[in-house]
């Protein structure tokens, strides 16, 4: 199949995910079309669903994103589950 069909389909995947509020599916289609400038505004969409958040940020450690959270209440702990502290203990928390 065409690269650039694909790329359009994961661009049209991303814009339904948000439309659709399922902010950690549209991370997901993010970094895989390399769109890492998103990152922030999706964490910030989702400011209500604390839990989501840190999945989100688990997401990005696994993904060996380097990104650091600013402006949030929970900044430092969201910060520690993007550094991959404590990894273990906060995928058991949140499976």
């Amino acid at each position: 199949s065409d690269p650039y069909d694909y790329s359009e389909v994961l661009e049209s995947a991303y814009q339904l995910f948000i439309k659709q509020k399922q902010y950690f599916d549209a991370l997901r289609v993010a970094l895989r079309i390399g769109n890492e400038d998103a990152i922030p505004d999706l964490l910030s969409q989702c400011s209500e669903d604390k839990l989501m958040k840190k999945q989100m940020c688990l997401l990005l450690a696994r993904q060996r994103i380097n990104y650091e959270v600013e402006d949030d209440e929970e900044e430092e702990e969201l910060n520690e589950l993007i550094g991959n502290e404590k990894l273990s203990e906060e995928f058991l928390k949140v499976a």
